[in-house]
């Protein structure tokens, strides 16, 4: 059962940071323009680390199967939306970005606060705290 945790938490972490790269694959017209318009903002050394952080802290939360798959799905609800807000075809300005990201954070904590404990919110907020800080400063460097 760890095992399929840390595949879980793994899975929500990649959608933060890459896109799949499908060019093995036949792709349609809108995957080809949506594949080619794609900004990767981490290497994915770093999303390896990224990775393993997430899962460190969900570890520490301590969430039964059924909650750890609640607050995962809350999180990959809004990820998607968070991985395409630097895709190039949006010609999004960069304050645009910040703040569409900003509303996704906040929409992640306040249905993360629905469903944690107390304690399990608080790591919520160190953990998931720590990663927006540094997509954040990712997306002000973007040009």
């Amino acid at each position: 059962m760890k095992t399929i945790k840390f595949i879980n938490s793994i899975s929500v972490i990649l959608f933060l940071f890459i896109s799949f790269n499908t060019s093995a694959q036949k792709l349609t017209q809108s995957q080809k323009i949506k594949e080619n318009n794609t900004v990767r903002i981490y290497s994915f050394e770093e999303v390896d680390n990224i990775q393993m952080y997430f899962h460190e802290g969900l570890l520490k939360m301590g969430l039964t199967n059924e909650l750890e798959e609640e607050y995962i799905n809350v999180i990959v609800t809004y990820i998607g939306k968070v991985s395409r807000l630097d895709d190039l075809d949006k010609a999004y300005t960069k304050e645009e970005i910040s703040n569409a990201f900003l509303v996704y954070v906040d929409k992640i904590n306040t249905e993360a606060k629905l469903l944690l404990n107390e304690n399990q919110y608080r790591i919520h907020l160190e953990n998931f705290g720590a990663i927006e800080r540094s997509i954040s400063k990712r997306l002000s460097s973007l040009s």
